[in-house]
């Protein structure tokens, strides 16, 4: 599935269309040199290639790029994919529900450019996400039937589990403006570059159940390279969130209820996470790169800097000249835009963070999962089955993060991707 250009001669599959590869060492600030070095003094290993281990340790990140995003669209989508008579792309467009004959697929209803049209099929997948699979099946009548009917939905099937088991990545930032002298160079700005897996040791928790990703740059403007970021992350929850509609109109957006901390356990494990992550950055070695350390809050306001247009360069000026500013300004106008976060350490100055601080700022990751779960028929709570079929009609498939029985200890990218390819697989298959 991958082309892995750092794999070489007969272990690299070329013909894979996902690229993917490491950032050299070389390119790496200087604070992810020193934390490397202050868990290797700690006993923990450096991968070289994470790929090779499940074990615990610091790994450079596999990343989905070459020169840019190797995104689904640039690795599948090709010139000569786009020129097959029997592939049409309809952007712009919102998918209203998938019709059906009794419990037969014949199609989608669509709604383009103001206008309405019925697209015929005698098979249809819906890959829409972790949030929006859901919500497409529970406005075609799939789902929990008391609560459908409540919205005047005419119930096709009574599946309870559509929407339920939703899952997603807790995770939790700091954010450092760089020291000169420990940034990346300006051709070489990259978000995340490294990574450290690691274990809480918890009765009932898997190995590898907490993760930190460390970042070279919080954007591409100008300001980007002089603040870089940790995350910390908790990768096995097991606390369940729920999708639901509030309204049958396509244009009402979806309700989700996360959940995100709900059992204890996540909450203990991430208050773990969240310890370890603050320890490495007051490491001296490590803190030395370091102007100040911030709390980001749950929302993190990156929207306020990162834009487009004249507005976008306006406001990325203004953040170049705030982390150029002297020290108690940078702090009062950082302090101001990112509350509830705060400053957490600044000169030899430190201020400890209590355990609520850090459950109150911890958000979610972009890794929503789980809501149309593959399982057996006779459970309730599963919507596919093994082929990713709807259970209860013909013709419906859901090919996405979704049908995930559990969220993946992993980010998600590659694991949906993986999902697709084998959905194309039994399709193949079956015709």
């Amino acid at each position: 599935m991958t082309d892995d250009r750092d794999a070489a001669g007969s272990a690299r599959n070329v013909r894979g269309p996902n690229i993917v590869r490491r950032l050299p060492r070389a390119s790496w600030p200087s604070y992810m040199h020193r934390i490397e070095e202050v868990l290797m003094a700690q006993g923990v290993p450096s991968h070289a290639n994470a790929y090779e281990t499940d074990d615990d340790g610091f790994f450079q990140t596999p990343l989905s790029q070459d020169y840019e995003r190797a995104t689904s669209a640039r690795c599948y989508l090709t010139a000569e994919t786009r020129a097959r008579p029997n592939l049409e792309i309809l952007c712009e467009t919102r998918v209203l529900r998938v019709l059906f004959d009794g419990r037969r697929v014949t199609g989608i209803l669509a709604e383009r450019a103001g206008e309405r049209k019925t697209i015929a099929a005698r098979e249809v997948v819906i890959s829409a996400g972790g949030i929006h699979s859901p919500a497409v099946l529970l406005r075609s009548g799939i789902g929990p039937g008391e609560d459908l009917r409540k919205l005047g939905i005419a119930v096709v099937v009574d599946r309870r589990g559509v929407g339920r088991n939703y899952q997603n990545h807790p995770q939790l930032h700091f954010a450092m403006p760089l020291k000169p002298g420990t940034r990346v160079a300006t051709s070489a700005q990259h978000y995340i570059m490294t990574g450290h897996r690691f274990s809480s040791g918890l009765p009932g928790c898997s190995r590898g159940d907490l993760f930190h990703y460390y970042t070279g740059r919080v954007s591409t403007r100008s300001f980007g390279p002089r603040m870089a970021m940790l995350a910390a992350c908790l990768y096995t929850p097991v606390s369940r969130g729920s999708v639901a509609l509030r309204s049958a109109d396509p244009t009402v957006p979806p309700v989700v209820e996360q959940c995100l901390l709900a059992d204890p356990l996540d909450a203990k494990r991430m208050i773990l996470s969240v310890r370890r992550a603050e320890r490495l950055l007051l490491e001296p070695t490590v803190r030395q790169c370091f102007e100040e350390i911030y709390l980001m809050p749950r929302q993190a306001p990156l929207k306020l800097i990162n834009g487009t247009g004249f507005s976008g360069l306006a406001r990325a000026a203004g953040a170049t000249a705030v982390l150029v500013a002297p020290a108690p300004l940078r702090r009062a106008v950082i302090g101001a835009a990112i509350k509830p976060g705060r400053l957490v350490a600044a000169g030899e100055t430190k201020r400890p963070m209590s355990d609520e601080e850090i459950l109150d700022a911890t958000g979610a990751s972009f890794h929503p999962t789980s809501t149309c779960a593959i399982g057996a028929e006779s459970d309730p709570m599963a919507v596919v089955d093994p082929y990713c079929r709807v259970y209860g009609v013909q013709g419906l498939r859901v090919a996405d993060a979704s049908v995930m029985p559990k969220i993946v200890t992993a980010n998600t990218n590659m694991p949906t991707i993986m999902i697709a390819e084998r959905v194309a697989e039994f399709m193949r298959t079956a015709h």
